[in-house]
């Protein structure tokens, strides 16, 4: 079964990754980003319950290069790895090395 947590290995339906899950926010219901941008100051409708995640890239690396490897973020996807705001899925890779994970679900 996927588990949406931190330690997760996912990859993305437009082809990015894979990625690991440093970080977990949410649950929360906040509009999409562009809704927020062009509608600003108007109260907006809450979404469907998501979460926003924070992830650093667990692909090849580059080895004797000085290659930044910023967070990457993945944001409006709920548990199950389908994304609240298009078809966009993520595909669950299983557990970083070292990590047990979380048999009861998520974990922020």
């Amino acid at each position: 079964m996927s588990v949406l947590c931190v330690g997760a290995l996912v990859r993305t339906s437009y082809d990015t990754g894979p990625y690991r899950i440093t970080e977990l926010h949410g649950p929360c219901t906040c509009a999409h980003v562009l809704a927020q941008i062009n509608r600003m100051g108007e109260k907006l409708p809450a979404s469907e319950p998501h979460f926003h995640l924070t992830c650093i890239w667990e692909g090849a690396k580059f080895p004797g290069s000085n290659h930044r490897y910023d967070p990457s973020y993945l944001n409006y996807y709920r548990e199950d790895g389908t994304n609240v705001f298009s078809d966009d899925t993520l595909f669950f890779e299983g557990m970083a090395q070292g990590v047990t994970g979380d048999l009861f679900g998520v974990t922020a």
